[in-house]
């Protein structure tokens, strides 16, 4: 076999397919706003956030959308720590509502989801828009991600990225760097989306219609839930790339919170329908197979090897570098050597240890789920 001519070509359709992608963040359209403010409720769900849920919440204060238009919901979810009084502090102004999971009806869901479920019961906007304790949110951010919608519109999503504070964030924020320009990118071709939790929004009629999370059979991650509720509803998902409407996120506190956390959005990839799922297997495998080629194909092909990374680089960049533009997020390409290495490494140890350890955690909260 010529592994010389087979590893460049594994190289040559990965630069092709990446320049794609990045052409495709290129094509999404820009957001703005356009002066309509229908009413909407944020909902966000908190544990033990005592440290970072303060500046979630100045930049919740400083949002420039109408306070006559908006109404902020806070849901406490049983924790130990400082986080009930920050809430109860926050919940003196006029347009915040604080709840607590603990008492509340009994449910099948867990997590964020139980909270974010309890929130959606008393919110009175058109939109339910859904971020993290952890987020630091644009200004604009509500009316530029309403940009672009219509009737027709069911869902909106936007993107993320890290803080920088030590060398598990620089990881952080390259893994997330890589798998979200991916997504955008096939979005600006068209291709059905998902939306991330940190940083989507439902039309809450569309939420209400279909049983909100209580009905919907999922898991792990309740934001593919609320995808999976967009799509039977037959709405359109609008996935926004912009510096509005992206969120900053704290970095996860160590090395092992960061395998817990890629391990559940792995999983969480097969919870949708198999327009979704075979797509993403593809994509596994593919990069599953390269990431070996990359790593061992010196043994068998030095030059070819050497080709792979070339392409590599090249294809890389230029979807980092599209989502840099679009996003205009410094630090990107500065990281760019972490994210080649550690999105190799990942590509090969997360498909196995999910098919050989069945537990994923939420590291940190508590919460467990075993697969069959």
């Amino acid at each position: 076999m010529d592994f010389a001519a087979v590893f460049t070509i594994f190289g040559v359709l990965y630069c092709i397919t990446l320049m794609l992608l990045a052409i495709g963040i290129l094509k999404m359209p820009g957001t703005k706003d356009t002066g309509i403010y229908p009413f909407v409720s944020i909902l966000v769900a908190c544990k033990n956030e005592e440290k970072d849920l303060p500046r979630c919440l100045d930049s919740l204060w400083q949002l420039t959308y109408p306070q006559d238009k908006l109404q902020i919901i806070l849901v406490d979810d049983e924790s130990t720590d400082g986080t009930p009084e920050i809430i109860s502090s926050a919940a003196s102004r006029r347009n915040v509502l604080s709840l607590k999971t603990e008492g509340s009806q009994p449910t099948k869901l867990k997590a964020k989801a139980r909270a974010i479920a309890l929130a959606a019961k008393q919110a009175k906007g058109d939109w339910l828009f859904i971020t993290d304790a952890d987020a630091v949110l644009h200004p604009d951010w509500i009316q530029h991600m309403l940009s672009g919608t219509n009737d027709k519109t069911g869902l909106i999503g936007g993107m993320m990225t890290i803080a920088i504070s030590g060398i598990v964030s620089v990881i952080e924020k390259m893994s997330i760097t890589y798998i979200h320009p991916f997504i955008a990118g096939m979005a600006g071709w068209g291709v059905p989306s998902v939306c991330s939790g940190p940083n989507m929004a439902i039309r809450k009629s569309i939420y209400e219609d279909y049983g909100g999370l209580e009905k919907v059979d999922f898991k792990v991650a309740e934001d593919l839930a609320l995808v999976k509720i967009a799509l039977k509803s037959k709405s359109k998902i609008e996935l926004h790339c912009s510096k509005e409407t992206t969120v900053i996120l704290s970095p996860v506190p160590t090395f092992t919170h960061l395998i817990s956390q890629q391990r559940r959005w792995f999983k969480s990839g097969f919870e949708l329908g198999w327009e979704y799922w075979t797509g993403f297997i593809f994509v596994y495998a593919y990069h599953f197979i390269f990431s070996f080629i990359l790593l061992l194909g010196w043994v068998l092909s030095v030059k070819g090897a050497l080709y792979a990374l070339l392409f590599k680089l090249l294809g890389d960049i230029s979807l980092v570098g599209a989502a840099r533009f679009k996003l205009r997020v410094p630090g990107i390409l500065r990281y760019f050597p972490v994210m080649i290495l550690y999105s190799t490494l990942t590509f090969i140890w997360l498909p196995i240890s999910t098919l050989f350890i069945k537990r994923i955690k939420w590291m940190g909260e508590g919460y467990e789920i075993k697969f069959d």
